[in-house]
């Protein structure tokens, strides 16, 4: 049957008798989902048409499975660690860039785990604080890579949908000679809150501890750098507060390492 419209229903099941999901398009090629599938679980696909002559039949059945939740791996994988600082050890190689009153230090004032974090102050001046993490090699074998980290947030809002200060992550593959921000696309967990005057997507406003999770799975392979930027301006700031960010770890889904197994079948 030659369609006019077409019809794509979802579902949990191959009988279709839970159908979470129903659109009606005139053309064949493309259907949006709907964000409010399950995470990591197997759905359920058919199509059929209809013109004046009327309804065509179902076609047959196809799946798909959606991805895991930000921070979870499929069956048989864990969550395995690729890089992580606590921020309890020193420096570690990280680095601040002083273009424009940076304030970035370790701070002992309000930190997620242990007794230190790196803090940015949300000053009452013009700024462009920059903290620039050690060169990390970004592992082939995870899937799924994600910049995690805590953040605590204390920085001038605009409103409920903008910044006049805030934070962002960028990220260097050619150990800081460029770098690019990590797109809104990109945070999986504690989406930005909105742009910066510049247009930069930041987070804002108050916000206590949460995780944040970047999808960088792009990047494996490559050895990369990223950059923690809090931007200011000359109005309303935070002192002595600003963007707290601790526990910065690389992850990716792997196959755990066995460290020992015994069947207790010998002697």
């Amino acid at each position: 049957m030659q369609g006019q419209t077409y019809v794509a229903e979802v579902a949990t099941d191959a009988g279709f008798t839970n159908i979470v999901f129903t659109s009606t398009a005139s053309t064949a090629t493309e259907v949006r989902l709907p964000p409010v599938l399950s995470n990591d679980t197997t759905y359920f696909w058919r199509v059929r048409s209809t013109n004046i002559c009327g309804t065509g039949v179902d076609s047959a059945s196809f799946t798909f499975t959606t991805r895991p939740a930000a921070g979870q791996c499929p069956a048989g994988l864990s969550l395995i660690d690729g890089f992580r600082d606590t921020m309890d050890s020193g420096i570690n190689g990280w680095t601040t860039d002083p273009v424009s009153g940076t304030t970035w230090n370790q701070s002992t004032a309000r930190p997620f785990s242990g007794t230190t974090s790196w803090l940015a102050v949300d000053v009452t001046t013009a700024s462009d604080q920059r903290l620039i993490s050690p060169a990390i090699a970004l592992p082939v074998d995870l899937s799924s890579l994600l910049l995690r980290f805590k953040q605590d947030v204390t920085m001038e809002a605009n409103g409920a949908t903008a910044c006049y200060d805030g934070g962002f992550v960028e990220i260097s593959t050619n150990n800081g000679s460029t770098w690019a921000p990590i797109a809104s696309t990109s945070v999986l967990e504690d989406f930005y809150d909105g742009p910066l005057s510049g247009g930069e997507q930041a987070w804002c406003g108050t916000q206590p501890y949460t995780t944040a999770s970047l999808d960088i799975d792009s990047f494996a392979g490559q050895s990369v750098r990223f950059r923690f930027r809090a931007i200011t301006d000359t109005s309303v700031g935070s002192v002595p507060h600003g963007w707290y960010v601790d526990d910065v770890a690389v992850v990716g889904c792997g196959i755990p390492v066995l460290l020992f197994k015994d069947g207790f079948e010998g002697p």
